[in-house]
């Protein structure tokens, strides 16, 4: 580059963070770009997700430590130097704490934020000049490829012109019918529109994980859940709502899908596939590692000694043919059936 090159970054939420860093970590020379951020809230890195727009203290992430890309600390990292009664908040232990928890998504957030606040010290030290616009929306942008530059609105007519632009606003649900029917909401979000107590039935429509942090602010408004003499989790009902029920409407009948983060590695070095089998498997396939010997090595294979019944049942399945039989089991189970056998397994 012989001229500084000017970027924007328009929104400053989990897109804006990761690309930012890997804008700063490009290998490109002191003083070579300046990179300016625009973003609508009052802090950088939570964006819609990890924020009150779309979080309250009962939400937790779908996501853990060890299976987000490398930022600047780990999460179990950073935990341990959030104050205790932050902590104590959200109601996380320091001691049970590791890389496979999920973190309620507000706490989530404010880690993002902090990640931020490292990556632009990381950039100042690397004379990268960041400047970053809060509660700045931006409205329109314009190109201009006579000029090969981004003209971008800010608030109004206030405008700035950039080399680059890049383009990371994340989504926006769509405001249709809500505030024109009476006790209709076009989505959960921003949660704290659902924090009312009613004595009647609710409709929700989907069964995905969006449906689940509805109930989730609903069920916490609405009863509480308590732990019962064998260490289950119960809901108690709040007793001035007995007529309050939830009814989910889903096209396809099923809920999301259980999963457990087991904290010790559960696969054998028997399941494993050598490096010699790779590098010959890779070598018939272009460089490619066939998912068909995949399955048949790292999943079938497996089950011959643990579960020989289930291995007669799949042994000469296709990978696609095991996908549409187990998808077959799903759809044609009730789906709370479904959820406990999930758990269970």
């Amino acid at each position: 580059m012989n001229q500084i090159r000017r970027i924007a970054i328009v929104g400053g939420g989990p897109s804006g963070l990761f690309m930012y860093k890997r804008l700063i970590e490009s290998n490109i020379q002191p003083n070579e770009i300046e990179i300016d951020i625009f973003e609508s809230n009052k802090c950088l890195g939570a964006g819609m997700p990890y924020s009150g727009d779309g979080a309250n203290i009962e939400h937790v992430t779908n996501v853990s430590d060890h299976e987000i890309p490398e930022l600047v600390t780990s999460i179990e990292a950073w935990v341990r130097t959030v104050p205790e009664s932050m902590l104590a908040e959200f109601g996380i232990e320091l001691a049970r704490f590791n890389e496979y928890k999920v973190l309620p998504r507000l706490l989530f957030g404010k880690y993002l934020s902090a990640q931020f606040d490292l990556l632009i010290r990381q950039a100042d030290k690397m004379n990268i000049k960041t400047q970053v616009y809060l509660g700045s929306r931006v409205i329109d942008m314009k190109d201009h490829p006579a000029q090969q530059q981004v003209e971008i609105f800010v608030n109004g007519p206030e405008s700035y012109r950039y080399d680059h632009a890049i383009i990371c606003t994340g989504h926006k649900w769509p405001v249709k019918y809500e505030g024109q029917i009476p006790g209709y909401f076009d989505s959960p979000y921003p949660p704290h529109k659902l924090e009312r107590k009613v004595n009647h039935a609710v409709a929700i429509k989907g069964s995905s994980l969006t449906a689940i942090d509805a109930i989730k602010t609903l069920a916490r408004y609405h009863g509480q859940f308590q732990e019962n003499v064998n260490g289950h989790l119960c809901f108690i009902p709040a007793a001035d709502c007995p007529e309050f029920k939830m009814i989910m409407h889903s096209r396809n009948g099923l809920l999301p899908a259980v999963r457990i983060h087991l904290e010790d590695p559960m696969v054998e070095d028997v399941t494993l596939l050598t490096k010699e089998q790779i590098h010959e498997q890779m070598t018939q396939n272009e460089g490619f590692l066939s998912l068909d010997f995949v399955f048949e090595k790292n999943f079938k294979d497996t089950f011959k000694t643990k579960d020989p019944i289930f291995y007669e049942r799949i042994k000469d399945m296709t990978l696609e043919n095991f996908v549409e039989w187990m998808m077959h089991l799903r759809e044609n189970l009730e789906p709370f059936q479904l959820f406990r056998a999930e758990y269970v397994e």
